[in-house]
């Protein structure tokens, strides 16, 4: 971010001048968690190998975060968003991530109502990055970045409700212009807020005593970036790096976060070190275990909301320098209502050939109100996984997995767990929701979806259940070995409970599939045809589509995973 508009160098300078830059003592504020602090880098990155780069940097100065910006889906700019790189990331270093999807720049009245008029395009991608990551405690989500309007805190509180109803507990964190400090309600109290300090406008103490007063309403602290000089590393001087440095020691003291600003990929490193850029020692924090969310409303079954959040103002005053506005709480969205369908109870059929005993390795029924047990969550584009409460099999709550249609190709929206065996069985309960698929489900021969998979190392197809269309009448389907079979002897209709079981045993090359424990369809394979038999993943929701047409809802319950 090449910071060198003119206004913002004025309303820089002028701003800790008027908000406490002659203070010269500094009162101790309360300690946000003292030396366990985020502490790290931020920026563009580019490639892979840069990513390389950036983590040996982190470990060789004791950092902990890296906060990965990409410019907004809408603009586009030359950092677009790489949910590879984030992936990359988290599996080759231990470190927190925070995601800035949103980077939006320059800090402008402009640049704010371009995100107000593509607001449906910021809250996709937020929630992109929460289906990808779902309660993942190492990964922040930014909601936006210097957005200067008046209304950022309404916007931002609804943006965190709507996050915390859908079932997420991803940390979030959102970054203030020069609004006053407003508390965010978080029922997991696991937002943070940030201000962003360059210290060729800032002194050390304006800045800390920005610190002070947002501690002193309870907020907790990442200022995901800070620098020596928003013109970048031609413009660093020993002064600026000094006061750099200041303000990164005292902030860590205080349990406060910093992510030094890199620009793209390292670009300001090298300048840094030069002039004795010195990162306080701190301690990671610890990540723990994923937040149970407090039980105060229902996870909304559209985890991606498409209504406009608030009015869009027609005006929004520029900011002045003298004068914080104070937010005005308006209106949060509502959400979409679940489906009100009684479901037929799950039938129960004495099984003609159940499998024989076997030792449970995984199970999930989702009274966690998370998908956090699970080793990733995979989706296509406007595709989603949650955890919901509106028809659960047993208990409280299932999984929700939900594609929208808007393509005639391949769809997705899935949980995978990662496991080793030549010998396994994955079961689940499956409800298809009639007011978003239709009583129908599959339109024409040969349109299909599967609910569960077995997949190699390389993700290749071992064993596949689902559902085709066949002769006009939709029938339970089994894929294997570049072959497939189907059966109707137990009719597939919506609104209704279904026990799918998918076996596999590499010995014998031997696939089967059961329904309501009933062993309905098997495969005898040529090994040959398959690149691997052992199992590397076991998946289920909708593994994907073919041929749709319109949107699919399916509910998942029980799941179970038994070698």
């Amino acid at each position: 971010m090449n910071k060198t508009k003119k206004a913002i160098v004025i309303v820089g300078i002028l701003l800790p001048l008027l908000l406490g830059t002659a203070i010269s003592t500094i009162q101790a504020a309360p300690a946000q968690s003292a030396n366990k602090v985020f502490l790290g880098l931020s920026g563009y990155p580019t490639s892979t190998g840069q990513l390389d780069n950036i983590i040996s940097t982190m470990q060789a100065n004791g950092l902990n975060t890296y906060r990965m910006s990409a410019n907004p889906a809408w603009s586009g700019g030359p950092h677009p968003y790489h949910e590879d790189f984030v992936q990359y990331f988290l599996d080759h270093s231990s470190y927190t991530i925070i995601v800035d999807r949103n980077h939006l720049y320059p800090p402008t009245e402009a640049s704010a109502t371009s995100a107000r008029n593509n607001w449906n395009t910021i809250r996709n991608s937020i929630f992109e990055v929460l289906e990808a990551y779902p309660n993942n405690q190492r990964v922040f989500v930014e909601l936006i970045n210097e957005y200067i309007s008046s209304d950022f805190y309404p916007l931002m509180q609804s943006l965190v409700d709507e996050i915390r109803a859908a079932g997420y507990t991803n940390p979030l964190i959102v970054d203030k212009w020069n609004q006053a400090w407003t508390v965010i309600d978080d029922p997991l109290d696991n937002t943070y807020q940030g201000y962003h300090f360059y210290f060729n406008s800032w002194s050390p103490s304006g800045a800390l005593s920005q610190m002070q007063t947002a501690q002193s309403k309870g907020i907790k602290l990442i200022n995901t970036e800070v620098g020596a000089d928003f013109n970048e590393y031609n413009s660093f001087t020993s002064a600026t790096v000094s006061e750099l440095n200041e303000f990164l020691s005292q902030t860590a003291s205080m349990g406060i976060g910093n992510t030094v600003w890199m620009n793209e990929n390292q670009n300001n490193m090298p300048k840094y070190n030069s002039l004795g850029l010195a990162f306080p020692a701190v301690t990671a924090p610890q990540s723990g275990t994923s937040p149970t969310p407090t039980p105060t409303s229902t996870p909304t079954s559209t985890p991606r909301p498409t209504a406009t959040p608030t009015a869009t103002p027609t005006s929004s005053p520029t900011p002045s320098p003298t004068v914080t506005p104070t937010p005005t709480t308006t209106p949060k969205p509502t959400t979409t209502p679940q489906p009100t369908a009684t479901p037929t109870p799950k039938p129960t059929p004495t099984p003609t050939t159940p499998p024989p005993t076997t030792s449970t390795a995984f199970a999930d029924g989702f009274e966690s109100r998370s998908t956090g047990s699970w080793s990733r969550t995979i989706t296509t584009y406007k595709d989603t996984v949650s955890v919901s409460s509106s028809s659960p099999c047993e208990g409280q709550y299932h999984a929700r997995f939900y594609t929208s249609g808007s393509t005639s190709t391949r769809e997705n929206a899935y949980l995978r767990k990662s496991i080793t065996s030549q010998d396994v069985y994955a079961s689940a309960d499956f409800r298809i929701v009639s007011s978003t698929t239709g009583t129908r489900i599959l339109n024409d021969n040969g349109d299909r979806f599967y609910v569960l998979r077995f997949s190699d190392s390389s993700g290749n197809d071992i064993a596949l259940a689902g559902v085709r269309r066949e002769d006009g009448v939709n029938k339970w389907m089994l894929f294997a070995g570049n072959t497939y079979k189907t059966s109707a002897a137990v009719s597939v209709s919506t609104d209704r409970w279904y026990n799918v079981e998918l076996h596999w045993d590499a010995q014998k090359t031997l696939a089967e599939m059961f329904v309501n424990g009933v062993k309905i369809l098997e495969i005898k394979i040529n090994v040959n045809t398959t690149a691997n038999t052992t199992v590397a993943n076991a998946e289920m929701g909708i593994l994907y589509t073919y041929s749709m047409q319109h949107p699919m809802l399916i509910y998942g319950d029980c799941f179970k995973l038994s070698t």
